[in-house]
């Protein structure tokens, strides 16, 4: 784990991110960059001969997965899961199960080969064979959002002399299904020793499905300076390295309706000269995504 969180120090935002603002949480306004949620796509599922098809014959299924994302290698497993009264056929060039890495932008393409069943074994009906198969993929989440502190005396110089101004935090959520959103809950910049909540809720949205965070899986990270007297929810302090405090989930988060709860931490501000910007950070490390996939391939019986 300390190894894990050790390389998170190194991880840098890919650009191409996406603007939206107006998000409003506790009448503090944010903007948001979000990447898109797409790594691994599945497409171009086809079936030759086209259904229906006759008993007693042959039929393909074949599709492509390619790595949409622009940085990291991703590996991804793939599985038959049920090929109803149709029989999926052995010692074909690929096989049911399988793995493999694929590279920044790689197009892999699996064909699978079937026999349908013969009129005898459907009773002569027309039926249906369900191909259902899964693909998994290995991936993070990483989320990041500016802090600004400033300190007492500068605060209320400026409101004295009607120069105040909020600041407008940006949140980064990277690239994945897994979206993590940290939301502050008061206005920034905050003062010296004032009190800072963050609100951290993790959302599946992508087209596959994510059940639970396991135990030590979610990392908040803080600078620091904001580690004394810091509490999160579920979770608690694992180390500090790189001048930034690692709180990690002492037990596993449940999905719900395609989001966790939301989880706050509260945070200290600490003492700064003038004003001064941190960067707080959110990662979901080492996930497994499941997809499941699902062509029904119509039978008919020879007369």
């Amino acid at each position: 784990m300390k190894k894990m969180i050790s390389l998170l120090v190194l991880v840098l935002f890919v650009s191409g991110c996406t603007s939206f603002s107006g998000i409003n949480f506790f009448g503090q306004n944010q903007e948001v960059k979000e990447v898109s949620e797409d790594v691994i796509v599945i497409e171009n599922i086809n079936v030759v001969p086209t259904s229906p098809l006759i008993a007693g014959d042959q039929f393909s299924l074949s599709f492509q997965m390619i790595n949409e994302d622009e940085m990291y290698d991703v590996p991804v497993e793939y599985k038959l899961l049920d090929d109803g009264l149709c029989s999926f056929v052995r010692n074909q060039a690929f096989r049911d199960t399988g793995s493999f890495t694929l590279v920044p932008g790689q197009v892999e393409f699996i064909e699978w080969t079937f026999d349908t069943p013969e009129s005898s074994d459907i009773a002569y009906i027309r039926t249906i064979c369900p191909i259902r198969f899964k693909t998994t993929y290995y991936y993070f989440a990483e989320s990041e959002i500016e802090i600004s502190v400033i300190d007492k005396d500068r605060y209320m110089q400026l409101q004295q002399s009607g120069e105040f101004t909020t600041f407008t935090p940006t949140l980064t959520v990277g690239r994945g299904p897994i979206k993590i959103y940290m939301e502050l809950g008061a206005t920034l910049p905050i003062r010296e020793g004032g009190t800072l909540p963050v609100y951290i809720t993790v959302e599946d949205k992508g087209d596959g499905l994510m059940t639970k965070i396991p135990e030590r899986k979610l990392v908040m990270g803080i600078p620091e300076e904001f580690a004394e007297g810091a509490y999160c929810d579920f979770m608690s302090l694992d180390e500090t390295i790189g001048g930034y405090a690692y709180f990690t989930n002492t037990q596993s988060i449940p999905f719900v309706s395609k989001e966790t709860p939301k989880m706050k931490c509260t945070f200290i501000a600490p003492d700064v000269s003038l004003e001064q910007t941190y960067f707080a950070n959110a990662y979901f490390l080492d996930f497994a995504y499941d997809k499941i996939k699902e062509v029904e391939v119509e039978v008919q019986p020879l007369a």
